[in-house]
């Protein structure tokens, strides 16, 4: 399945929901896009709608963000954009957080390509229009 839709940034919690809807078959979730087309502020509104009450931030430098939310429920955020080759992705020990089966929100996943075959993932893909408009795609797929 693939849905492409327009959105103004004031509508990200609407796009938000629409995601959370796919949580029950997917614990993947892969964000795709240019720097500033909107991932790390779309991944703040879907941790809001998990719960989630601690700060949400980027984590550029620290690699991997864990959140915690009001059910006990683990949330890894990602974010691989500083990562120059796989050695430094097993660093981090990637596949056991995959492994995890707890909902991983990855950033900048293109590195990481390879660890999500057989994998069912939620592809997003955001496209920055002009400074209030993005374009974002969700396809649900089987890599």
């Amino acid at each position: 399945m693939e849905i492409s839709l327009q959105y103004k940034l004031e509508n990200t919690r609407e796009i938000s929901e629409r995601i959370l809807d796919d949580l029950a078959h997917v614990k993947l979730i892969l964000f795709h896009g240019e720097i500033g087309s909107g991932k790390t502020t779309l991944i703040k509104e879907i941790c809001k709608g998990l719960l989630i009450e601690e700060e949400i931030s980027s984590p550029t430098f620290s690699i991997v963000n864990e959140y915690q939310n009001k059910r006990g429920e683990i949330i890894y955020h990602f974010d691989l954009y500083r990562l120059k080759n796989i050695e430094e992705l097993e660093g981090i020990g990637f596949i056991e957080y995959l492994n995890s089966q707890n909902l991983c929100l990855i950033e900048w996943p293109e590195i990481a390509m390879d660890y999500f075959n057989d994998r069912k993932v939620l592809i997003v893909n955001l496209v920055h229009n002009n400074p209030d408009s993005r374009k974002i795609t969700l396809s649900n797929k089987i890599l």
